[in-house]
């Protein structure tokens, strides 16, 4: 009885040796095929993912998936030149219709708005503002956009050309 359950444990020892784990992306799918072209490759799965989203427009549909080649970086750029920073007050935040915006400037110099969504995209680029040394304030309106997680990033440049930024989150709700 005893040699039967030898050879049984090492069986079982060599099958637990053998499944390891994989970090690298992997779904069992049904079905899917590659497709290349001099200017594209695309890669196509029929199976199961969970946490994915599906986008869709007229001309055809796009899943989120682990085919991706890169990983891409989508957010707000951060400029090392820049030397220290601003300090600005925003109100109200949560902001529906409105935002103000309300520094204090050492020194006379112009101002620079941008506001990303929550993703990184550049949605608003407001023109050049100069100012004198002193409070500042400037109020934006935000009828256009959804509602969401927004970052505005201001970037001031002094006479004397230092250039400071910052950036803050702030709430849009419709």
């Amino acid at each position: 009885m005893q040699m039967k359950k030898i050879p049984l444990l090492i069986a079982l020892i060599s099958c637990l040796h053998a499944n390891s784990q994989s970090l690298s992306p992997v779904v069992i799918g049904s079905s899917g095929d590659f497709y290349s072209s001099p200017t594209f490759s695309l890669s196509s799965t029929t199976g199961e993912m969970t946490m994915v989203e599906t986008f869709s427009a007229t001309s055809g549909i796009l899943t989120q998936g682990f085919h991706q080649p890169n990983d891409i970086f989508v957010g707000i750029e951060h400029h090392p030149s820049i030397s220290s920073s601003i300090s600005f007050n925003i109100y109200p935040n949560p902001a529906s219709d409105h935002l103000t915006v309300l520094s204090v400037l050492d020194e006379p110099g112009s101002l620079l708005f941008r506001l990303f969504n929550d993703i990184g995209q550049l949605v608003f680029i407001g023109s050049e503002k100069s100012s004198t040394s002193g409070r500042f304030e400037a109020t934006f309106d935000l009828e256009k956009y959804v509602s969401g997680i927004y970052f505005l990033q201001v970037n001031f440049t002094s006479i004397s050309n230092r250039h400071v930024a910052a950036e803050q989150k702030i709430s849009i709700i419709k």
